[in-house]
């Protein structure tokens, strides 16, 4: 077990504390407030200005561990099975709206 102060608040800590378990996953990444190193490739700076953007946990490592980008004001990393068609997540109805919430009939 970690306790917080073994982590320096950085995502690739966490993952890392987690087994590197991004790379299992796709991820949808909304309501992120991030910063731009200089060096940030304009493409990367494109990717990342939109909200509700799907990457795979390799691209997502990459750009954490090539220090393009930080998070400072937080956001919301949603892990998705590998593979999911970005069709489908905007399609996804937020749980808090589903009648069969906590019922064997609810599926992602």
């Amino acid at each position: 077990m970690l306790s917080r102060q073994n982590l320096k608040h950085d995502l690739l800590d966490i993952f890392s504390a987690l087994g590197d378990l991004q790379y299992q996953y796709d991820w949808v990444i909304t309501d992120h407030e991030v910063w731009y190193t200089e060096g940030c490739p304009e493409t990367i700076r494109k990717r990342w200005q939109w909200t509700g953007l799907l990457m795979d946990g390799a691209e997502l490592t990459e750009h954490l561990r090539a220090g393009y980008i930080y998070f400072i004001g937080g956001g919301v990393l949603s892990a998705v099975p590998k593979g999911t068609k970005e069709e489908k997540i905007n399609r996804y109805t937020p749980y808090w709206e589903h009648a069969e919430l906590f019922t064997p009939n609810y599926h992602f």
